[in-house]
């Protein structure tokens, strides 16, 4: 298919759009389509051939490129001519600073247009009669003029109570949502139950206690499971959750405990590459982020609206962690930056039906005379507590005697809070800190 095919745009702004989403590269294109733009959007169906392209380019190889996109849009179909025309939309917008403007410009003609062909199909049906026989007439057009009105308002419409009784009723008979994403340890899941798309669950604890680990561990058992999981990373690279992932998979066994000799060691560092070079099969499963890519709540929605676009929607998305996050409004005081933060990131899990693991500190006083962590202890704002799903809470056994520098570690997992089931469960399980890995306490 060639881009001559391009028809006549009633709207300049959908290929000035495209053009400026070129220019500005794979941010501009994650927030267009976080705002709601979509293939569905152009009025023009090769536009929108154009749009999908753009989005996957993006996503899988972190480019705009207008070559890129033409390889991907036209395949082995591409021609000078294709690639001649698509180069002249490129050429409308060379920077992206009308981009947010032309988004808003494209939507709100697309609302038009399918408020205009809905009122004309309605409007169809409707046959003018003579004398006092209007009464029907007039009942059809105001009905077809209310759904030209819902057409062109928030897509989406309200649930009756009805659908909402069918859902739960459904759901009773035929057993609750499954969950997408679990510990990782069956007999934990056992007890916790499994993440729903919709929940938050916020893993909290002082430093060092694995809550990375735990994080990456649930979000790649997903992905082992056939689903797809976003690691957003506010303070390791993406090479160094690499390793670490590479190392859980190998569980035990690819630990290096000191006094380790030479060979044992190389032996180690084979498998942990041959590990990761076996991850490279979840390239379209598995999205990590890094600070220098994702910075704010808002960079974090705009992925997931473009994984979303790109049909690589993931199940799960973890956060490591929120203090980190760059504040919207940084004049604000700490506690409120913190709660919007929180507040922000409830939605997007509820906007995108995805499950969300946000990690989160716990304060000083959380270790103090060996007590154990409360809820309380959630460090800079009680709104992480009140948006959150559940709160698992990580902590030493304080039952079990510490050893320095012992390469096991006996750690509660104490589910403090759950929103929709019990309580004030905890389970010990072991952190295997060579291999960042927990498991069944032996």
């Amino acid at each position: 298919m060639k881009a001559s095919s391009i028809a006549p745009d009633p709207s300049p702004a959908e290929r000035r759009l495209i053009a400026a989403c070129m220019a500005g590269g794979v941010q501009t294109v994650a927030s267009a389509v976080n705002h709601g733009i979509s293939a569905e959007t152009f009025a023009d169906p090769m536009l929108g051939i154009i749009w999908q392209a753009l989005v996957q380019t993006a996503t899988e190889d972190k480019d705009t490129h207008v070559f890129k996109v033409g390889r991907r849009a036209f395949g082995s179909a591409i021609d000078a001519e294709s690639m001649g025309q698509l180069a002249e939309i490129a050429a409308l917008e060379p920077t992206s600073i009308f981009a947010k403007q032309l988004t808003i410009e494209v939507i709100d003609a697309n609302k038009r247009r399918k408020a205009v062909t809905k009122l004309a199909q309605a409007l169809g049906a409707v046959t003018p009669r003579e004398g006092g026989e209007w009464e029907e007439d007039w009942s059809a057009a105001r009905k077809a003029i209310h759904e030209a009105e819902l057409a062109v308002s928030i897509q989406g419409a309200t649930k009756s109570l009805s659908a909402i009784v069918d859902e739960y009723i459904f759901d009773e008979i035929h057993g609750r949502e499954a969950g997408v994403v679990g510990t990782g340890l069956p007999h934990c899941d056992e007890y916790f139950g499994k993440i729903r798309g919709g929940e938050v669950c916020v893993i909290a604890g002082r430093p060092g206690v694995g809550k990375t680990a735990l994080a990456i561990q649930m979000a790649d058992s997903v992905v082992r499971g056939g689903g797809k999981a976003m690691i957003v990373s506010l303070e390791m690279q993406a090479r160094d959750l690499v390793g670490r992932l590479a190392k859980q998979r190998l569980g035990r066994s690819a630990g290096i405990v000191r006094g380790c000799t030479a060979a044992e060691y190389q032996s180690a560092k084979t498998s942990w590459i041959a590990s990761a070079q076996k991850m490279k099969a979840d390239e379209k499963r598995l999205h990590i982020f890094e600070v220098r890519q994702v910075k704010s709540v808002s960079d974090i929605e705009d992925r997931v609206a473009m994984l979303k676009a790109a049909d690589a929607l993931p199940n799960v998305v973890v956060i490591d962690y929120l203090q980190l996050l760059y504040a919207e409004d940084s004049r604000a005081p700490r506690e409120q930056q913190v709660a919007l933060m929180s507040r922000r990131i409830k939605l997007m899990a509820l906007n995108f039906n995805v499950a969300v693991i946000l990690l989160s500190q716990l304060n000083r006083d959380a270790e103090k005379d060996g007590s154990r962590p409360k809820l309380s202890g959630l460090r800079e704002s009680g709104a992480i507590e009140q948006d959150a799903d559940r709160v698992w809470l990580l902590y030493p056994d304080p039952d079990v005697m510490s050893v320095p520098d012992a390469p096991t570690v006996q750690v509660v997992i104490d589910q403090a809070k759950n929103r929709n089931g019990a309580g004030g469960i905890a389970k010990v399980v072991e952190f295997f800190k060579p291999s960042f890995s927990f498991h069944k306490k032996l």
